[in-house]
């Protein structure tokens, strides 16, 4: 999805790609309780504190259901963060005609960037920055290329690019 803030043009995840992460994360959430009610349950029917020998032998089960539940617990806590950052219209990439900066990376001047490729590479999409300076030169691994329109069909991304630049080359590969 594409917006305009001032004579920035920021390019985001669209908002419909929230409903899945949505459902992803209830999923997490409810494979991550069970383990948790499950231990919890363990627990309380192993008696007193107290009774040792009864812990003990709960030790190893208790220890693999926390972990199990950490797992997914992982899992629910970062698609609630891609939730939120797509709410919130996290900016993946700027441009402008002074230059580009690609996720929360430093922002990079025309002046300094000799190419910009874009590259599909079996299911991942990748964007490389080649600069003046070999140095400052970035590729960039796209983390969820599906939930932005631009990143699904690159054409789209290099006519944005097109409308800034004429010096950079801009490559599909």
């Amino acid at each position: 999805m594409t917006k305009k803030k001032g004579d920035y043009t920021v390019i985001c995840s669209d908002e419909s790609a929230a409903a899945g992460k949505y459902l992803s994360a209830f999923i997490y959430f409810v494979f991550f309780a069970i383990p948790i009610i499950w231990l919890i349950g363990m627990w309380s029917e192993s008696g007193s504190i107290y009774a040792t020998d009864r812990l003990s032998q709960l030790y190893v089960p208790g220890l693999v259901l926390f972990a199990i539940g950490a797992l997914f617990f992982r899992g629910f806590f970062f698609s609630i963060m891609s939730v939120i950052s797509i709410i919130k219209g996290k900016a993946q990439i700027t441009v402008n005609n002074d230059g580009i900066k690609i996720f929360e990376d430093k922002f990079r001047y025309w002046a300094d960037i000799e190419l910009v490729q874009l590259t599909t590479d079996f299911d991942h999409k990748y964007i490389a920055v080649k600069c003046i300076d070999p140095l400052e030169s970035m590729n960039y691994a796209l983390s969820h290329p599906m939930d932005t329109a631009e990143f699904k069909d690159f054409n789209k991304l290099k006519d944005i690019l097109d409308n800034f630049t004429d010096k950079v080359k801009i490559l599909e590969f």
